[in-house]
């Protein structure tokens, strides 16, 4: 045993010291999603250990205004808030080694996968450097090795699934339950996601596992374990439901869930291209799919369990169900829930992988002559079929040479050289051989996949620390320059303008606009989906508000920061220069509201949301500064609008030039990469805020590449501040549901000429039903706001979960809340429960008659107290089963462990 440890400790030192190391001093420009979650996190959990250790109270707050406008911080437990490894790291670093510690967590949880693996094949009568090696295995295929520079999320399953199994296997031996339900419950808790597919591959593997068991005992006593395990997969599953059931909830309103993405190939078959490019990038070289690919010597396990079939039936099957995935999308399907096709499940792949090095290592160790003729013949084989797609891909030979040549190297390395070592050296030193062939293949792959794979998907490579320095020296930086909101002092900021630093705000502790997050509040999106706002990048992303000023004053938007670069008429209308500062040398200026709006604010009057949705896009803007738009109608003591003010119109404008661009008919066909089409139009003598809008705006088949995106640049001439819109590209249009996007060029206060540039910078074909010039005259804003702001809400605290004010009436008004809809806020108006409203498709309302009115908000998190109630079931479930196991059980004769092979 100490050997062993030894032995492990020695390859993943020399190992992952070494890519640690790289990866640190290169670190990888990931998300900055993920940076300033990381914060996040760091500040979660030291409030809870500062309140647990220094007040001696549990207090912990489950709404913060940093994510995006407001929202839930369960939508986190699901990404890292609830991971023990970020509990354990993240508190005791500084933002500024938010990457170093993201590095921490990455490799820890990496070498915790690999004792993971080791331990069930130590369950499984399999010990010696050769567990070590099919760790390895494990640890450095492709999926592993990918995924570990994207999330340290995606690693989790590495760890669960061995654990799983061992745990599952002890049920199956007569013994004590208890590794399976903590490991399933403790999987429940820290990623659902994973757990889901993870129940996918317990269940296929009990299913096999049972058969053995009921040819071996009887069916009696396959059926009593089948419901035990059952009963124990639900005693951890309902542990778990604090966090997992209002988990579940956020899944249910999150915007993306609606989706069904379904390939364009249906489910039965991937194209022939992509199921050859699987197969080739699984075995031979690394093709398009980064993270199949498995270490060089993958084709010779093949080849042996092949020759051991009938030892490995069970071993068989698994593989044969996941090589399933690499033709059949429905695989991929069916593990993501039904909603997309994702590879995310290939995890499974080099645990069997390296589980089956682990099984056949007996018949390399002691390799008999047979075997040597046989995996020779295996070898020649494989060099034969590379030859032969070496041929068929002409794009790709050479580096499909290189990697087969390495392959076929390497097994030749590890046939010749044990098969000479079986005369002259002990089993020991033989191990020792292949444990040197198996490092040289890891480090091999680590090599490949950072340098040829990481380094042309992903963004360039940044010295440590990259994304802090460029953060705290962005407009983001500039907000620790306004003093933050306050109990009693509740506003936004704007700084969307830089728009790849979303999510930001919980850097400093201001509320802002922006968010990027899967399980992220669906109305954030949807409301800015009907003002066709360009912003709403996917279903899960919001960047911001496009800057136009009704909408940010109505979002109680009271700061905005710009830098020196952006021109005036970039900055919203009613915003006044307050104050102007330098960040690493980097000017930016600071502007105040005029018209802001407080956290609540009254309408005289409402309009139905049926009404609101038959508007035109910018006469929805004007609506909601006249009126509080409600999902139904209410009584007769509020009055209902019929008679809006709508004054935006129309402006005339013509083509001046297309450049590398034909427009026939709803077609925009381009002729070359950078097509340019110019608009000219003339701004209104009064200020006004201008908007272009293109209608039925989509990329259409054929795709030139199926990226996510492709950026549409708008350049005005008298306007340096350059617009962008994102076009989803192939599958993802399903994540995109739009064709229309109304663009804020500026506030204009003269008449002013504007030449726009629409730039595309990719061939290929667009539909373009039509473009549209607007102009939203600012006459009757300051009114609008005024009257807004007659009657709002005083002596606001806003505290942990918890918002309250007082108002005071002289007539019946309804109160709109800026904080986003959700159905965890609870209100009370004098002590009386009081349904909140959702208003304008994205806050909160509630009508008042006419008085002084106490206004109590109270945030519980929807579904908390029914997985409390399902928690206390299930402890009461476990002390029965703790109890009853006083009673010592006799553990089967069978225990599932491998059967030894005979050479």
């Amino acid at each position: 045993m100490y050997d062993f440890f030894l032995y492990c400790h020695v390859i993943y030192i020399y190992v992952h010291y070494g890519f640690w190391k790289w990866a640190v001093c290169h670190g990888r420009r990931f998300f900055l999603s993920v940076l300033s979650d990381d914060f996040l996190y760091r500040e979660y959990i030291r409030e809870i250990l500062k309140n647990l250790f220094y007040f001696h109270t549990l207090n912990i707050h489950t709404y913060d205004f940093r994510l995006c406008l407001g929202d839930d911080i369960w939508g986190l437990f699901w990404s890292g808030l609830s991971n023990p490894f970020v509990v354990i790291f993240s508190p005791f670093f500084s933002a500024k080694r938010a990457e170093c510690v993201y590095w921490l967590i990455c490799i820890s949880q990496m070498y915790c996968a690999g004792l993971a693996f080791i331990s069930y094949c130590y369950y499984k009568k399999r010990k010696g450097v050769t567990v070590v090696c099919g760790a390895l295995f494990y640890l450095f295929s492709g999926y592993a090795l990918l995924f570990y520079l994207r999330h340290y999320f995606f690693i989790l399953p590495m760890i669960f699934l061995p654990i799983m199994l061992l745990g599952l296997e002890k049920i199956f031996d007569g013994e004590k339950p208890y590794i399976f339900i903590i490991s399933v419950s403790a999987s429940a808790i820290i990623n659902f996601y994973f757990t889901y597919m993870l129940t996918i591959m317990l269940s296929i593997y009990g299913i096999f596992r049972l058969y053995n068991i009921y040819l071996r005992f009887g069916l009696k006593k396959a059926l009593s374990l089948m419901l035990f395990c059952f009963l124990c997969y639900l005693v951890a599953i309902i542990i778990a439901a604090p966090i997992l059931i209002p988990v579940f909830y956020k899944i249910l309103t999150a915007s993306r869930m609606n989706t069904d993405l379904i390939p364009d190939t249906g489910l039965f078959l991937f194209k022939a291209n992509a199921i050859f490019d699987n197969i080739l990038s699984f075995f031979i070289y690394y093709g398009k799919r980064g993270i199949l690919p498995m270490l060089p010597g993958t084709f010779l396990i093949i080849a042996l369990l092949i020759r051991k079939a009938k030892i490995f039936k069970s071993l068989w099957v698994f593989l044969f169900i996941a090589f399933l995935g690499l033709f059949t999308p429905f695989v991929g399907y069916l593990f993501n829930g039904g909603s997309n096709v994702t590879t995310r499940w290939m995890f499974i792949f080099p645990f069997l992988i390296a589980f089956a090095f682990v099984a056949t290592s007996p018949c390399l160790v002691a390799i008999s002559e047979k075997n040597t003729i046989y995996c020779l013949k295996a070898i020649l084989f494989y060099t034969f079929i590379a030859i032969l797609i070496s041929i068929m891909v002409k794009n790709d030979s050479i580096k499909l040479n290189i990697h087969t040549l390495f392959s076929v190297i390497l097994m030749l390395l590890t046939i010749f050289g044990l098969s000479w070592g079986k005369r002259r050296l002990s089993l020991l030193y033989r191990e020792m051989f292949l444990l040197f062939v198996v490092v040289l293949s890891a480090v091999y792959n680590a090599g490949v996949t950072e340098f040829k794979v990481i380094g042309k998907s992903s963004r360039p490579y940044a010295p440590q620390s990259f994304i802090y320095e460029r953060t705290v020296s962005s407009s983001n930086a500039a907000m620790e320059y306004i003093d933050p909101p306050t109990e009693n002092n509740f506003f936004r900021v704007d700084t969307s303008l830089d728009s790849s630093f979303i999510n930001s705000g919980g850097l400093f502790k201001h509320y802002g606009l922006a968010g990027y997050r899967s399980l992220m509040n669906s109305v954030f999106t949807t409301s800015q989906l009907e003002l066709e706002n360009r912003r709403v990048f996917f279903l899960w992303r919001l960047d911001g508000l496009d800057q136009r000023a009704s909408i940010m004053s109505l979002a109680s938007v009271k700061y905005f920061i710009s830098s020196k670069l952006h021109n005036t008429t970039a900055i919203p209308f009613g915003f006044n220069k307050i104050k102007e500062i330098n960040l690493s040398d980097r000017n930016y200026d600071i502007y105040q509201n005029e018209y802001f709006l407080p956290l609540g604010y009254t309408y005289e009057n409402y309009l139905t949301a049926k009404k609101y949705k038959d508007l035109p896009v910018l006469n929805k803007q004007e609506a909601q500064l006249q009126s509080v738009i409600l999902e139904e109608r209410l009584g007769g003591r509020f009055q209902e609008n019929h008679n809006l003010e709508l004054i935006s119109k129309s402006l005339p404008y013509k083509i001046s030039g297309m450049k590398n661009l034909i427009w026939a008919g709803n077609v925009l066909n381009m002729q070359e990469n950078r097509a340019i089409m110019t608009l000219e139009f003339d701004t209104p003598v009064h200020t006004s805020e201008i908007y272009l809008r293109l209608r039925g705006f989509k990329e259409v088949p054929p795709f030139i590449k199926a990226h996510n995106a492709l950026t549409i640049k708008l350049d005005m001439r008298s306007n340096i501040d350059n617009k962008y819109i994102f076009l989803p590209r192939h599958k993802h249009q399903v994540y995109f549901p739009r064709e229309n996007y109304l663009i804020n060029l500026g506030n204009y206060k003269q008449k002013t000429n504007i030449q726009c540039k629409v730039i595309i910078s990719r061939k290929n074909t667009f539909k373009l039903d039509d473009i549209q010039v607007y102009a939203q005259p600012m006459d009757n804003y300051p009114a609008q706001i005024n009257k807004l702001r007659e009657d709002v809400l005083e002596n606001i605290y806003v505290g942990n979960d918890k918002v309250s004010g007082t108002i005071s009436l002289k007539k019946n008004k309804i109160l709109c809340l800026s904080i986003p809809y959700s159905k965890g806020w609870h209100a009370k108006v004098d002590g009386k429960k009081t349904e909140l409203l959702k208003a304008n498709s994205l806050f909160m309302a509630l009508p008042l008659e006419a008085g002084d009115h106490k206004i109590e908000l109270e945030y519980h998190v929807p579904g908390f107290r029914l997985g409390l109630c399902f928690f206390a079931l299930g402890a009461v479930i476990l002390s029965g089963m703790i109890i009853h196991d006083k009673k010592k059980k006799k553990p089967m004769k069978e225990n599932g462990a491998l059967p030894p092979v005979q050479e």
